[in-house]
């Protein structure tokens, strides 16, 4: 059993005697460095495997026998591919990786777009406490957040069901879908234009083919009918 760290409180009763490892994705490289650091401190049973800034490299990693790590750690606000993406495509794939995001924003932005895409849990990036003890709790194969009840393997049968999306919704192309999915959170196209690492004037015209091949007439009825899709 772990022993108690000071600085931080995560609980020894968490620990098992399964050792487990970690990958790490965020754009930002000093919160990278930062997070990676803490995590190694104060978790004497993990191994970091890698850590990347580009959802890509995440994605590519999490898909490999020799680099699949058992808990992926997901900045949702990450530039190019989305967080969200990231997410969605690990998930589609494996039910052997436990996705956990963090972000520096409100909960609420992305909670629901988080759960829908296949994670296991979201805290904030200020809170390490809580982060330590949701990775502990998903190598262990427990529940880490209230929020979030589907398990890897429930939430990867889900995006994988024949079916599962409505035909209107599966032909979104993949940069569609993440600019839908930072609509529903709220996020204005400059906001979108930045972590995507494209312009404005892309961004809407990505919202504009989404919006026609959703049916909806405006960005409200376009977000009601994403959401409506994802909850289907």
């Amino acid at each position: 059993m772990a022993s108690e760290n000071k600085g931080v409180g995560v609980s020894t009763h968490l620990y098992d005697s399964k050792s487990f490892t970690i990958g790490i994705v965020d754009n930002d490289r000093l919160s990278l460095m930062a997070l990676a650091t803490l995590i190694e401190r104060y978790l004497e049973k993990c191994r970091i495997l890698w850590k990347v800034v580009d959802g890509r490299s995440a994605v590519d990693l999490c898909l490999s026998a020799r680099s699949r790590p058992d808990v992926l750690i997901v900045d949702m606000s990450l530039e190019g591919m989305s967080g969200l993406s990231v997410c969605r495509q690990v998930r589609a794939a494996t039910d052997r990786v436990a996705i956990l995001g963090v972000t520096s924003f409100s909960l609420e932005m992305y909670r629901y777009s988080a759960r829908e895409a296949g994670a296991q849990g979201l805290i904030g990036k200020e809170d390490i406490e809580k982060i330590c003890e949701a990775i502990v709790s998903l190598a262990n194969g427990r529940i880490a957040d209230a929020a979030f009840s589907e398990t890897a393997i429930e939430s990867h049968r889900r995006l994988t069901a024949d079916g599962d999306e409505p035909l209107r919704c599966r032909s979104l192309s993949r940069r569609e879908m993440e600019v839908m999915d930072l609509s529903v959170c709220g996020k204005s196209r400059k906001a979108i234009a930045k972590e995507l690492g494209i312009g404005e004037t892309s961004i809407r015209t990505l919202q504009e083919r989404a919006f026609k091949k959703l049916g909806a007439r405006n960005k409200t009825e376009a977000v009601v009918a994403w959401l409506s899709f994802r909850n289907e």
